[in-house]
């Protein structure tokens, strides 16, 4: 990983629930394949572009769509990466809290890691996660658990909610070490298991005002 050598302005929150596993590090279902690569080569491009003191939000799917433009009274930064997982966004994270000297960080990546066919493993999870808030400056760090994986919808099977509460449990040990800020896990309507329907949104982004 890169080293982030200058400290974030103000705090970092990382949203836990979706990424990477002893030897299935890098293993992605088939469509993340090239939009990954290509969605986070977009986004240094646009960071390098961009003006400092923003809001960056760094996740997902559920980031990636959820529409936000403002947070914490500042204009946000979307790089939310619909498929990844903590491993795919590790660097790009380091590299864009570097170059656009964010006022606040939103990491909120995880719920890809507990895809049913690809586990990630918990403790080398664990592992990079904190590594990741240590060099994200671990005293402006705020941990945003996954989302619970609604049951009895359409992607409901592809992913472990028993997986995801298991990554999810490691955010508090992640938090005490660090110094980290420890969001509330949230339970929010979806259209599928784990994407936010309208009003699911609306809960989703209020909860991230907690850690302004």
């Amino acid at each position: 990983m890169n080293r982030f050598g200058t400290a974030v302005a103000a705090a970092v929150v990382l949203c836990s629930g979706a990424s990477f596993a002893v030897g299935r590090y890098s293993k992605k279902l088939d469509y993340d394949a090239a939009y990954i690569p290509q969605r986070l080569k977009v986004l240094g491009d646009e960071a390098a572009i961009g003006a400092p003191g923003k809001v960056l939000l760094i996740g997902d799917s559920i980031s990636e769509r959820s529409g936000i433009r403002q947070l914490c009274g500042r204009e946000v930064f979307n790089a939310g990466v619909s498929g990844a997982r903590l491993g795919d966004v590790e660097s790009r994270a380091l590299e864009l809290a570097r170059t656009l000297k964010p006022a606040r960080i939103f990491l909120a990546i995880g719920t890809n890691d507990a895809q049913s066919k690809s586990l990630t493993d918990a403790e080398a999870w664990a592992a990079h996660y904190i590594a990741l808030v240590r060099k994200l400056s671990p005293a402006a760090v705020v941990l945003v658990p996954a989302p619970v994986i609604q049951p009895g919808m359409r992607f409901s099977g592809y992913f472990s909610e028993a997986h995801a509460r298991e990554l999810n449990s490691k955010l508090p040990a992640i938090a005490s070490a660090t110094g980290a800020k420890l969001l509330s896990r949230p339970s929010i309507d979806t259209i599928d298991a784990v994407h936010p329907s309208r009003a699911g949104t609306a809960v989703w982004r209020g909860g991230l005002n907690a850690g302004c």
